[in-house]
């Protein structure tokens, strides 16, 4: 059990802004800060995540891009490139969402068992169960969110630079070509 029978209500709280286009912006807004995921992971007794996660990200996508090679027109990348990133950054603000969520509903758990544990009720280990399930579940899911976050954040950077670049090296490549 992460753990028995205590709940700490901010271990894993974090804002999640629903009605926004998904961007860079919202992510950080959204996703869980990593004092809370340091918190969580030692709660589970893990170790903790690399610390350069965004660079290595940046890193594999950069070799992705590289191996595009030529093959796209630049309105075809920019295209391609802009609906990879949209795809990322929307996968991750529901993994944020997700965790958000399973955080709420260990909460309540919580204070389910505590009011049984109150009451004495027959069911107070029932609550007391599905309490920690629902904690430990949440814990994982903010590790995974602030995980895939960070990497999305990398992954975006390559992309971003890589959208930047594009027409400049496309047309030294033509030149070299010609």
């Amino acid at each position: 059990m992460l753990i028995d029978g205590i709940w700490v209500e901010n271990a894993v709280r974090f804002p999640v802004e629903k009605r926004s286009h998904p961007s860079l912006d919202v992510l950080e807004e959204v996703r869980p800060d990593y004092k809370v995921v340091a918190a969580v992971l030692e709660m589970l007794g893990r170790e903790p995540l690399e610390p350069d996660l965004k660079n290595m990200a940046d890193d594999t996508m950069a070799a992705f891009l590289k191996s595009l090679g030529f093959l796209h027109s630049e309105a075809e990348l920019k295209n391609l490139i802009s609906n990879l990133r949209e795809m990322l950054i929307t996968e991750a603000i529901a993994l944020c969402g997700e965790a958000k969520f399973l955080a709420d509903e260990a909460y309540k758990a919580g204070t389910l068992a505590r009011m049984a544990k109150d009451e004495r009720s027959r069911n107070v280990d029932g609550h007391h169960a599905r309490a920690n399930k629902l904690l430990n579940q949440s814990a994982e899911a903010t590790v995974e969110a602030y995980r895939f976050s960070e990497e999305v954040f990398g992954k975006c950077r390559a992309l971003d630079s890589y959208l930047r670049s594009f027409g400049a090296v496309s047309r030294e490549w033509l030149i070299a070509a010609g």
